[in-house]
């Protein structure tokens, strides 16, 4: 069986798709996968069984588990949990079997289908990933489950790109220290937002006057949390907009570096190439 490092990792998306639990009210019973899975709590309430360990799921929670456990989801009956689930490898040897295979009853399990067996070194990731407090998280896969359904020209490239970024980050979630109740509240409020006034001029100094933060201690419990400053952090959601905007509307780039928070279009372009090594122009006509 292959031994495969986290620099090693080369995942492959087989599927991606947002799950309603209430289309599985008959799910009952304990079933096994033949890939690995990671779902996203979307909205709603729910649990979790992975190899007989309950983990409760909200609105922010995560969990990557891979192949050959046995697992089974129970949602809320009045706040049935809505999930994006996506089928992976962590690497490309069995790329060639693209279509999702569903997993079947746990007795029924065949470990020689496994499509990609591998021995992960890092241990973090041999047993389930769980995560309380992901929404850091949720734009990147909102992207991937959005380049995944589009399939356009590298689609699979791009995912793959935005799967190593997600695992990345859901590991430094994981080793980071903890953080208090108060200030892991307040980096979720950050958070929001971010994501809710992204095209408006926003500072460190005025979140910090906003939340009642040194504006250098808020950055600091905000990189303990996401992995990332919140400039950075920003500037990766701006970018993010920017492309479904390229890639789903005819609006003017100058238009589009206004309405996402950039003060001028050369900054806006500059600053795009340098995150996806195409100018806003070039990438419109290669998308």
């Amino acid at each position: 069986m292959q031994q495969t490092k986290i620099s090693d990792i080369k995942p492959y998306v087989r599927y991606a798709r947002y799950i309603t639990t209430t289309d599985y009210k008959q799910f009952d019973y304990t079933i096994k996968a033949y890939d690995c899975r990671l779902f996203y709590c979307i909205g709603g309430v729910g649990n979790f069984e992975i190899n007989n360990v309950v983990y409760p799921l909200k609105a922010g929670s995560l969990l990557i588990f891979k192949y050959d456990l046995p697992y089974a989801y129970y949602p809320d009956e009045l706040d049935p949990m809505k999930l994006l689930g996506i089928n992976f490898d962590y690497i490309y040897s069995s790329s060639d079997q693209s279509t999702p295979i569903p997993p079947v009853k746990k007795e029924n399990f065949d470990k020689s289908k496994i499509l990609a067996p591998l021995t992960l070194c890092e241990e973090l990731l041999e047993k389930p990933l769980f995560i309380d407090n992901a929404f850091s998280l949720e734009q990147e896969l909102k992207t991937l489950n959005s380049e995944f359904t589009r399939r356009e020209i590298f689609y699979e490239t791009r995912c793959s790109s935005l799967f190593s970024s997600i695992i990345t980050q859901a590991l430094r979630l994981t080793v980071k220290m903890p953080l208090k109740h108060k200030d892991d509240d307040v980096v979720q409020k950050v958070i929001n937002l971010l994501g809710e006034n992204y095209g408006k001029q926003i500072t460190l100094s005025s979140l910090g006057n906003k939340f009642g933060y040194h504006p250098n201690y808020l950055n600091q419990v905000f990189m303990i949390r996401t992995g990332k400053p919140i400039y950075a952090y920003l500037q990766e959601l701006r970018i993010m907009k920017a492309i479904d905007l390229l890639q789903n509307s005819a609006l003017p780039i100058g238009e589009i570096a206004v309405s996402i928070g950039f003060c001028d279009i050369a900054h806006f372009s500059k600053t795009f190439k340098q995150k996806t090594g195409l100018s806003p122009s070039a990438f419109r006509i290669k998308g």
